[in-house]
């Protein structure tokens, strides 16, 4: 198979099936410098979420990565079994959904990249999985939204910077590859697509924020709970800490921010800044 994927939407029949978000990709520049920017080395174990008809999978086969598809459409997953068989056991396949998959459990102590082309409502969900499984993940390349990849790069004080944007940077370095043309595919989508990297940071250099990861995560959820609320008044809905707004007022200030700053408005550094002093007030909190 030399990545053709017309020639397998013509000789199996396939269907794009609506509701698993399929939307095959065609362009085989497109194709074959998403790997290039992969890179997958041989002998390197890939994660490939939703191979489809293989076109990606193939080349990094060819360079003699192993690959293992977690690929939901059964019909998708004969004509790959089929195709790719060629490769041995340096692909496997599984028909479980991708957030069901324990990469600790799966691999171990071993460290594995992630390639996919996502359909937008498994986006977030799986970067956060991501997160999660960062100790087995070394790093990510996904074809995503557009819009996604906008703010997942977003600078504060723009509309795009969210919980996503500074949840996803405070445990990887991020980068756009390139965008892609919605003529790429078939069918074409409603919107273009963007292909970005995230090379997730060693455990090493996470612990020097001396902040824990989950309580990070919380915080910058609360902080972007309700955009329109300062960052005072959102930690004081939460009642993540016992102080009125004046004491978290007080609190903001002893890190060089004004109480009437919004989660918007902040930096990374200042969302690091402020989970320190929140986990400090947290772990002296007396127990009932």
């Amino acid at each position: 198979m030399k990545h053709q994927p017309f020639e397998f939407l013509k000789k199996y029949s396939v269907r794009p099936v609506k509701h698993l978000g399929q939307n095959f990709l065609i362009d085989g520049n497109v194709i074959q410098n998403i790997v290039d920017g992969f890179n997958p080395g041989e002998g390197e174990t890939v994660v490939e979420v939703g191979p489809g008809l293989g076109a990606l999978t193939q080349l990094m086969l060819e360079r003699g990565a192993r690959v293992l598809g977690v690929e939901k459409d059964p019909k998708l997953r004969a004509v790959l079994e089929k195709e790719l068989a060629v490769y041995g056991d340096r692909f496997r396949l599984i028909g479980d959904d991708i957030l069901d998959l324990d990469f600790a459990k799966t691999f171990r102590q071993k460290k594995v990249r992630v390639i996919g082309n996502l359909p937008y409502y498994l986006t977030s969900p799986l970067i956060f999985q991501l997160i999660e499984e960062r100790k087995n993940v070394d790093s990510a390349v996904l074809m995503v939204q557009k819009e996604v990849a906008d703010r997942i790069l977003a600078l504060p004080g723009t509309e795009d910077y969210g919980r996503l944007t500074v949840a996803v940077r405070f445990f990887a370095d991020v980068k756009r590859l390139m965008n892609v043309s919605r003529k790429s595919f078939f069918p074409p989508p409603k919107i273009e697509s963007s292909v970005i990297l995230l090379e997730f940071r060693p455990e090493s250099e996470i612990k020097k924020a001396e902040v824990d990861p989950e309580f990070f995560l919380e915080v910058v959820k609360i902080a972007f709970s309700q955009r329109r609320k300062n960052l005072v008044n959102c930690l004081h809905h939460a009642q993540l800490v016992f102080l009125n707004k004046e004491g978290l007022g007080g609190l903001l200030g002893q890190v060089g921010i004004e109480p009437d700053k919004r989660g918007e408005e902040l930096f990374l550094k200042d969302f690091i800044a402020i989970c320190r002093k929140l986990q400090e007030l947290v772990k002296a909190k007396p127990k009932c």
